[in-house]
């Protein structure tokens, strides 16, 4: 049909804004912006409206059922004889008559959504016909091929130059008589039109068999009233306007799609900042340990000293107990006070670092969260701490390893003792007699050395009882304080991490909210690029695309 070209890019126009007027409602996009595309939809709508007049039995009902390819109007329609008809498309039929020579028929025809059909008979007053021609895109004069020029000049010469300018003579009915006669038809006319208007209309010569003639007369409707320059710039606009405001409305879902992305990249390091803080937390923990177990290394040393001067080897050897209830008293006292001190110090200074770490932290968080308050850094949990050292209240037990050490070495020498006492008192009583027994003698000397060696070294190790002593002790400090330290530091930090936790899921939460706008979005971009390509391919077509062979017959 007449259009089909313009009327399939103007669809294709129209389904691209509606998809994009409910992308701007969904996103929230400005009211202006909804405005604009609602502008744009009805600017679209707008059809185009053509006029047929001339003489009566010119042609004028049979060139628009031609040209629109059904019998719609002149027998099919009764109630227009005479009158001025206006054909409008209506759901359902129906006729007004705004004024007694005019009547408007509303008409369920398809083609009639995008044109406006006015047919006026050649009696009607100027008057009464001039309100539509300001509304007429084209204005069909429709004369008969077997007619003679009609006299209505002076009626024509009342139409303004731009009116003038959409006026085309038809010659119809040229199936009734021959080409020369045709031709010569269109040549009176074409001098009875420069001498009264003084200005050269198209006009067409054709019928409603002369298929030919119809489709150059529906090339050049095509070329210049449907493609015609302001329609173009028109559906140019529209697309640009489109495309404007799909920047607009693209631009604020992806900034905020970005602004997400950076929040949850701020996030990500806020958490694998704390994550990191946590195990510096942790490190520092095990460079306290660390130090505590040296201190307790240099406690061992001094007690070792101290129980050197103490326990020589002749005290094992005549002594069977030794009181050391005063030494291990002091011992234990200053392990305890020591490893309290230490770890007090050590204990204050965590907690500072804590403290200084977490609340850089939290005000990281609150800038990140927007919050204007900045939360103050949680207590460091001491109970759990205070537990462990209260379970290391009872006595470390110095006295009793030592003494123990000290009761085993005793019987161990005291064999060795009494038979170093019998070669000697054999030695001695040998001598006594009179009697030199070098044997005896070298036995005695032998016996008294090997008992003073295994002294010397069973009192070595009543010293290193005591080192092994402490040794455990530091293995058992440690595995008293590392777990409730290591606890405290995953309490402490526990209470900071669900904030960023829910940020985190929050942020996810708008990303995936948004994604399906955006997709949707994505997809509409691509509609305008092939719409885009479309538009140029259709709307760049030649000024001109009638020759001399579809040229108007007297243009």
């Amino acid at each position: 049909m007449i259009g089909d070209a313009y009327f399939q890019l103007r669809a294709q126009v129209g389904t691209g804004l509606f998809s994009l007027l409910r992308l701007a409602a969904e996103a929230s996009a400005q009211v202006s912006t909804q405005s604009a595309l609602r502008s744009s939809q009805w600017a679209l709508r707008e059809g185009f409206t053509f006029v047929a007049m001339g003489p009566e039995g010119g042609g004028k009902s049979g060139l628009l059922n031609a040209l629109f390819e059904r019998e719609f109007t002149g027998a099919a329609e009764p109630l227009t004889a005479g009158r001025i008809a206006v054909l409008r498309y209506g759901e359902t039929p129906r006729e007004q008559t705004p004024a007694a020579d005019v009547i408007e028929c509303h008409r369920p025809h398809i083609f009639l959504r995008d044109f406006t059909l006015i047919e006026a008979p050649g009696t009607v007053p100027f008057e009464a016909i001039s309100p539509y021609f300001s509304r007429a895109d084209l204005i069909f004069f429709v004369v008969s091929a077997t007619g003679g020029v009609p006299d209505t000049w002076s009626f024509l010469a009342r139409l303004s130059r731009d009116l003038l300018k959409r006026l085309v003579f038809i010659v119809w009915q040229s199936d009734r008589v021959s080409p020369e006669e045709g031709a010569n038809a269109v040549k009176r006319l074409r001098q009875a039109m420069l001498k009264n208007l003084g200005q050269a209309c198209p006009i067409f010569i054709g019928s409603k068999t002369d298929t030919a003639a119809r489709e150059k007369l529906v090339r050049w409707i095509e070329t210049e009233i449907i493609f015609s320059e302001p329609r173009r710039a028109k559906l140019q606009k529209i697309d640009e306007a489109a495309r404007v405001a799909l920047r607009e409305i693209v631009n604020k879902p992806r900034a905020e799609r970005q602004a997400l992305e950076r929040q949850r990249l701020q996030v990500r390091s806020l958490r694998d900042d704390l994550v990191e803080r946590e195990e510096q937390a942790e490190r520092q923990v095990a460079g306290s340990l660390w130090a505590l177990a040296q201190n307790t290394e240099s406690l061992r040393w001094r007690a070792e000293v101290a129980l050197r001067e103490r326990v020589g080897p002749l005290a094992l050897l005549w002594r069977r107990s030794l009181g050391l209830h005063d030494f291990a008293y002091e011992i234990e006292e200053q392990a305890r006070a020591l490893l309290a001190v230490q770890l007090r110090d050590h204990l204050i200074a965590l907690e500072a670092d804590l403290r200084e770490s977490v609340g850089e932290c939290l005000r990281e968080s609150s800038k990140l969260l927007g919050e204007k308050k900045v939360e103050k850094p949680p207590e460091f949990p001491r109970e759990s701490i205070q537990d462990a050292l209260t379970t290391m209240e009872p006595p470390l037990e110095v006295e009793r390893a030592v003494l123990g050490a000290y009761a085993n070495a005793a019987c161990t020498l005291r064999l060795p003792l009494f038979a170093a006492l019998a070669a000697i008192g054999v030695a001695l009583g040998t001598a006594i007699a009179g009697q030199t027994a070098d044997f005896l003698i070298l036995l005695a000397v032998q016996s008294t050395v090997f008992v003073f060696l295994l002294a010397f070294l069973l009192r070595q190790n009543v010293i290193a009882s005591l080192g092994w002593h402490f040794t455990e002790n530091r293995a058992s400090l440690v595995a008293v304080l590392e777990p409730p330290l290591r606890g405290a530091i995953a309490e402490y930090y526990a209470g900071i991490a669900p904030a960023i936790e829910a940020r985190a899921e929050q942020l996810a939460g708008e990303g995936q909210r948004n994604e399906p706008l955006l997709a949707r979005l994505a997809q509409i971009e691509e509609t305008f690029a092939r719409l885009e390509n479309d538009l140029r391919s259709g709307l760049t077509r030649s000024e001109s695309l009638w020759t001399d062979a579809n040229a108007p017959d007297g243009g």
